[in-house]
């Protein structure tokens, strides 16, 4: 007797079909996993908070009875999530009578005292019966008999029944259940599997954060929404450092994981309960299935049994829902693809490789087929020399070669496992080449400075010199990585050398004294050795050019620089295509920095080079300037969560840089240090850009001598290492930060500085910011309208807003221009300044447009500022309020919201729940 519901129900609905009067019986069906036996517990303690009785017990595949017991967390599928029931032995009357099947007055007499050891005066019992399907049938009569007699009585029955499961009972018990559901006495709840909506509201709830569709849809693939799959699914991933939190948002690095130590699953267990053989059939299944009809008899090769007794024990498998058979037998698969994963990471290390092992030789002589190369490259390499180690090596390798984005890591894992199969020299150098190429494009340094050294130093006879010095620069990148500061130093200071010409050496000192933010010293050094790395090797001559153009630009000399962007032609190894990207990627950066978004764009125009393929930096630099700050965010935040970005990125510093002034803009102060944190955990070059984007969060959060110190670190750092890029930046921000501590020396000081600067790099942004220093420092309104003219020709929209609004503050332009800067910071979402800007407006009696939208953004901009974690005297500063204000404002606002907590706030500022109650779409 498996009843089917007429119609699908949700877990919610089970309480209101338990406390139906006229329902005594109500049977919850669902899957292995699916969290019935949650559903029950949960239901036995909210009975018991209301002070009736709940009595439980658990039948088994073994025929035991057992006590429900209660105290595991919710999360673990079937298994108790609160107290439903006690554990003595005389916890329910309920218990097999013989002969209560075959004779209906055993059982009537059964189901009686059965009634009368629940009943309690005044108040409602519960009787709690899990696993139903291995009920035996004397106790299934007399279960029967007690929901006929406890129909519109004080009594009621929940059973739990996995489906799908064999047919419990017979035709007479199946008829009294049917007749006892017409009347309205039974009812049937399904318990559905989670739906991507909500996988995604429960992964909002337990990590406080909202997870990115990548990995709400890899979560619903392996578990296809089965609770206790999900679970395990999501564990794994987290305990493997496969799930990262950027920004209150969850994201699934890219790459899928591989094999994991085992866990224990309540999936695996509900296997493991229909005996050990058919648990040694399953895990062979799982490494096999993909096979298809070969499938079975492999099974029975592997395991050494009968043929036939395989085919009995699937068919169990089948039956029990774990695995599905389609297309008379030529296709299997598990119905959970967590359940398969699960079962082959339980299985040992022996028996995986001789799994393997027969699956490959199968496919290789004919007698399987498998048409997804992935799955056979993962058996040939867990079968490493129990099969043809030449033909594996080949097949590894041309796959690896040939491999998408989404399955690099398997390819890591099947060139790891080649080098073990190669027999020669040479042969294990290009594996090395290129496990050690793959791990640096992905920013895994430890691997790729691994594998760097083992081929510069055991291999160093089997390399051209341009691969010794790319193999060179990658260790050069992997140890600024890694922050190993010493190493480079070693390098940089010629203390150390790699085997390699004289030219391939100059290079990689170079290099390593730019990842130091050594530019002056990194351009001393190219420019002595230019003769030697110049008419050497191409790789070397491509890339001591490249660093000499940037090096030179970062210590204030533009000339070179410009020259290389005119004479593209000439780049060396420019028509091979990641040798050109990279040059172009430098040169973006280049331009970027130094705020050119115009130039930027157009180059990659002109060299047809699309966003895929530049560097993480780029695309984030180039957004921020054009106002996308949604984008320019997203990426930032991928880059910290994939730790993407391989190899040198000039514009790591610059992105965070842009990055965090938007985010404090908009009130996001929590966010904008987790990235700030982020970016100076890596070392990035040109730091001192960090430190102003520190100074720009201290003085938006209401602290501007504590900013000021911050951009005198950025002065202090840049001139310490020879480095010119930027310093208009930090000028111009020291002279703003001057003024308003009423430091005037400071002030005209840097204007002194900002003309020089000017006058021998005459870019435009660094004109623009001298231009500024002039306005405000010395009231000049001349230079304020010729700033303002140049500002807006860039159409940088949140640029033009900052300058503007700060030559309206120091008294240099009209200040009707607050309404442009209003309408900016408005559509660009910057609700922090905009707010600030409000007040303004209303000291110059300049009107503020929509009463009721600046009502509303104030009300989305103080639950932003108080999600983020800020204390009401930091909310008070960064709102230019009193802390009493600050009081006032947040009993309104959760009095109106009904949002009590800042978790609360934070979970519905995520999950959308806050814009809807305000009736706001977030501002940003």
């Amino acid at each position: 007797m498996v009843p089917r519901p007429s119609q699908a129900h949700s877990v919610e609905d089970l309480l209101e079909t338990v406390t139906a009067p006229e329902t005594a019986l109500v049977v919850v069906t669902g899957r292995a996993g699916m969290g019935r036996t949650t559903a029950l517990t949960t239901l036995g303690a909210h009975f018991e908070r209301a002070g009736h009785r709940v009595s439980g017990l658990r039948f088994t595949a073994r025929g035991d009875l057992l006590p429900l017991r209660g105290g595991s967390s919710p999360d673990s599928g079937d298994l108790p999530a609160t107290p439903g029931a006690p554990a003595e032995a005389a916890w329910t009357p309920l218990r097999p009578v013989e002969g209560a099947h075959d004779d209906p007055a055993i059982a009537e007499r059964a189901a009686a005292a059965v009634l009368a050891s629940l009943q309690q005066p005044g108040g409602r019992s519960l009787l709690l019966v899990d696993d139903a399907q291995w009920m035996d049938s004397d106790s299934l009569a007399v279960l029967v008999a007690v929901a006929r007699r406890a129909a519109g009585g004080s009594v009621s029955c929940v059973c739990a029944v996995r489906t799908p499961a064999p047919d419990l009972g017979d035709a007479e018990t199946f008829a009294a259940f049917a007749q006892l559901r017409a009347s309205g006495a039974a009812a049937v709840v399904r318990v559905r599997p989670m739906t991507r909506k909500q996988i995604g509201h429960e992964l909002t709830k337990i990590a406080g954060a909202l997870p990115e569709p990548e990995l709400i849809t890899y979560l619903y693939e392996q578990s296809r929404g089965v609770r206790a799959a999900f679970w395990d699914t999501y564990e794994l991933l987290q305990r493997s450092g496969w799930i990262r939190m950027v920004d209150k948002r969850a994201y699934l690095v890219p790459g899928r994981p591989l094999v994991v130590a085992p866990m224990r699953s309540r999936l695996i267990d509900a296997v493991a309960e229909l005996g050990a053989p058919i648990l040694a059939t399953a895990k062979a299944a799982a490494a096999l299935a993909p096979l298809g009809a070969a499938m079975p008899g492999l099974v029975a090769e592997a395991l050494e049994i009968p043929a036939p007794a395989v085919t009995a024990e699937l068919e169990v498998l089948r039956r029990q829902g774990v695995l599905h058979r389609g297309l008379d037998g030529s296709v299997w698969r598990f119905v959970v693809p967590q359940v398969a994963n699960a079962l082959i990471d339980c299985s040992g290390p022996h028996s995986k490789q001789h799994l393997a092992a027969k699956a490959v030789t199968a496919v290789w002589d004919g007698t399987a087929t498998s048409h997804d190369t992935g799955y056979l490259c993962d058996r040939v390499a867990e079968a490493g020399r129990l099969v043809d180690s030449r033909r594996a090596l080949g097949v590894l390798v041309s796959h690896s070669t040939a491999v998408s984005e989404a399955r690099i890591e398997s390819a890591l894992h099947w060139l790891s496992a080649a080098v073990e199969l190669a027999d020669s020299r040479p042969q294990r150098v290009m594996i090395l080449l290129l496990y050690t190429t793959i791990c640096h494009s992905r920013g895994k340094y430890e691997d790729s400075l691994r594998g760097a050294r083992r081929l510069l130093e055991d291999f160093s006879d089997q390399l051209s010199a341009g691969t010794a010095q790319e193999l060179q620069m990658m260790a050069v990148c992997a140890l600024g990585g890694l922050d190993q500061a010493g190493q480079l130093a070693e390098l940089a200071d010629a203390r150390r050398r790699w085997p390699g010409g004289p030219e391939t050496g100059f290079v990689t000192e170079a290099l390593a004294c730019a990842m130091l933010d050594r530019w002056a010293a990194a351009d001393a050094r190219l420019s002595r050795s230019q003769p030697s790395w110049a008419s050497g090797n191409s790789t070397s001559a491509m890339l001591g050019g490249l660093f000499h153009d940037f090096a030179k630009l970062c210590t204030g000399d533009e000339g070179p620089f410009e020259k290389s962007l005119l004479e593209r032609s000439q780049w060396p190894l420019r028509d091979v295509r990641r040798h050109r990207v990279d040059q172009i990627n430098l040169h973006v950066a280049g331009l970027l920095l130094n705020g050119d978004a115009h130039r930027a764009g157009r180059l990659l125009v002109q060299e047809q080079v699309g966003d895929e393929e530049l560097q993480p930096s780029n695309r984030a630099m180039a957004a921020a300037l054009r106002g996308d700050i949604d984008l320019a965010a997203e990426v930032a935040r991928r880059a910290v969560a994939y730790r993407s970005g391989g190899g040198f990125d000039a514009g790591y510093s610059g992105m965070y840089y842009m990055v965090v002034l938007a985010l404090v803009a908009r009130g996001k102060f929590a966010t904008a240090r987790e990235l700030l944190t982020a970016a100076r955990e890596t070392k990035p070059v040109l730091a001192h850009l960090l430190d102003l984007a520190e100074a720009e969060y201290e003085n938006l959060l209401g602290d501007p001598v504590r900013a000021a110190e911050k951009v005198r670190a950025a002065r202090d750092h840049a001139e310490s290492h020879g480095i010119v890029l930027g310093m208009d930046l930090v000028w111009s921000t020291m002279v703003d930060l001057a003024l308003d501590l009423r430091d005037r020396p400071t002030a005209e000081l840097c204007v002194t500085k900002m003309d020089r600067l000017a006058d021998s790099v005459p870019g435009v942004r660094t004109v623009i910011h001298a231009l500024f220093g002039r306005a405000v420092v010395f009231g000049d309104r001349a230079a304020a309208d010729e700033c303002l003219r140049l500002s807006r020709d860039r159409d940088q929209p949140l640029e033009l807003a900052r300058i503007l609004a700060k030559l309206i503050k120091h008294g240099v332009a009209d200040p009707t221009g607050l309404s442009e800067v209003y309408e900016i910071l408005g559509r660009h979402g910057a609700l922090l300044i905009r707010a600030r800007t409000r007040s303004i407006m209303r000291e110059h009696g300049i009107p503020v447009p929509g009463r009721q939208e600046s009502v509303t953004e104030n009300e989305y901009l103080l639950a932003v500022l108080m999600s983020e974690g800020l204390s009401n005297k930091q909310l008070a500063s960064a709102l230019r309020t009193s802390e009493k204000s600050v009081e006032g404002r947040l009993s309104r606002l959760a009095s109106r919201t009904g949002f009590r907590s800042r978790i609360e706030l934070s979970n519905a500022l995520l999950n959308g729940e806050f814009a809807m109650a305000t009736g706001d779409s977030g501002g940003g």
